[in-house]
């Protein structure tokens, strides 16, 4: 039955892909919360490497053809200017610890149309491009567990972001970063990124990443890149033993729940997500908060998935779970958690606030950064809108073809 839902979501994405392949309905980006971790004092590591491009892009570093550009105070633009692109809405820049020194960004959008809508491929640096930004060397030979932090603006339309690493100038592995952010969407202006270093890389003396805005590979509906990727403050630092992250928050129960209900015939039930629920509905299937726990640290960990909204008057949390830890032995570092009890609020408006804890022996070391869902409880009214204010339209077929795209309601 899942795997029925993810195909409708995909055609759902690649309809709304099709419908606004002119670049013209676009609109500013939604965000999506970051999954930063917040470390207790005693969890951080001191980093052994760190670049907050105070002085520009190194001139040790390598830049590709298509290049990454330094925004500093005396640049032009300068760091109050995002992207230039026709597409980039408010052209808002990074908002870095250290953003008033300066960034750099690879605008992706700019290089193919250098400002202008409409204009496609008459940029500096027309799509399909790619932008590769390499380090000089870097020593890890002290260390056998390394995460990379830095802070990263992102939004996508075709384009991929990456960090590559190299061991003596030998391309070793890749990373793909921002894999969650839907196509025209974006992350927040001060989301900070966390990387594991591969474990075949490192404990070498000769180590180099590459940050990768890879515009020519992937395609959405015959376009290849798009839109932009700034980033700042990179660091790099010994694995904390306790990082929890927390993914794919849901409300309707698809990771779990749905498995408590059945529907009539081929209408079998997956769990969907609703903004406005009616009363009646809410008696037979309440909100059940579910979500993924990762443990992006390097011991394994005891976590839970906590809710509770902004009233103070409803709360949950899951089971205390066991999260194991990324290793060249494991690669499962995710559970996915059930918080208890299921909500089943009043008439009104609700925001709910979810975020993940690490307990070791007893005590919160660490906890991911806060989702935030909005939900509605009414007499009558079923929405799934989710929050957005979606004016626009697109028109399917001809007069006469009779074509339907409909919503799903489980009831």
């Amino acid at each position: 039955m899942k795997k029925i839902y993810i195909s409708i979501c995909a055609l759902a994405i690649s309809v709304s892909a099709i419908a606004q392949s002119s670049f013209d309905a676009l609109t500013l980006a939604k965000g999506k919360k970051s999954n930063k971790s917040i470390l207790m004092n005693a969890e951080k590591s001191t980093p052994f490497w760190s670049e907050d491009f105070a002085n520009g892009i190194p001139a040790t570093w390598t830049n590709s053809t298509a290049p990454w550009q330094y925004r500093g105070t005396s640049t032009s633009p300068s760091n109050s200017t995002g992207s230039q692109g026709a597409y980039a809405s408010a052209g808002n820049p990074i908002t870095s610890a250290t953003a008033a020194n300066g960034f750099i960004i690879f605008d992706s959008d700019y290089y193919d149309n250098n400002g202008t809508a409409g204009a496609f491929g008459t940029g500096m640096y027309p799509t399909p491009h790619t932008g590769d930004l390499k380090t000089d060397m870097i020593d890890m030979t002290p260390y056998s567990d390394v995460t990379l932090t830095f802070h990263s603006y992102y939004r996508t339309f075709a384009g991929q972001a990456f960090v590559d690493f190299y061991v003596a100038g030998v391309f070793v592995e890749r990373v793909q970063v921002h894999a969650n952010i839907a196509v025209n969407d974006a992350t927040f202006t001060d989301e900070i990124a966390l990387v594991r270093v591969p474990f075949s890389v490192v404990g070498n003396s000769d180590v180099q990443m590459s940050f990768v805005f890879e515009g020519s590979t992937n395609s959405n509906n015959g376009f290849t890149g798009y839109y932009f990727w700034q980033i700042d403050d990179l660091t790099l630092a010994e694995t904390p033993a306790n990082i929890i992250e927390v993914e794919d928050v849901v409300v309707g129960g698809f990771w779990m729940d749905y498995a408590n209900y059945s529907g009539l015939g081929f209408n079998g039930i997956v769990g969907l997500d609703y903004t406005v629920t009616p009363t009646s509905q809410l008696a037979n299937h309440p909100y059940v908060i579910e979500g993924v726990l990762r443990n992006s640290g390097s011991t394994d960990q005891m976590s839970v998935l906590r809710y509770e909204d902004m009233s103070g008057v409803y709360s949950g949390t899951s089971a205390l779970t066991s999260v194991m830890a990324y290793s060249s032995t494991n690669t499962v570092d995710s559970v996915v958690v059930a918080t208890t009890p299921v909500l089943s609020p009043a008439l009104g408006a609700y925001g709910l606030a979810i975020w993940g804890e690490s307990d070791s022996a007893g005590t919160i070391t660490t906890t991911s950064d806060t989702s935030y869902k909005v939900i509605e409880i009414s007499d009558y009214i079923y929405g799934k809108d989710l929050g957005d204010n979606n004016p626009g339209s697109y028109i399917l077929g001809g007069i006469e073809d009779q074509n339907h795209i409909t919503t799903r309601f489980e009831m």
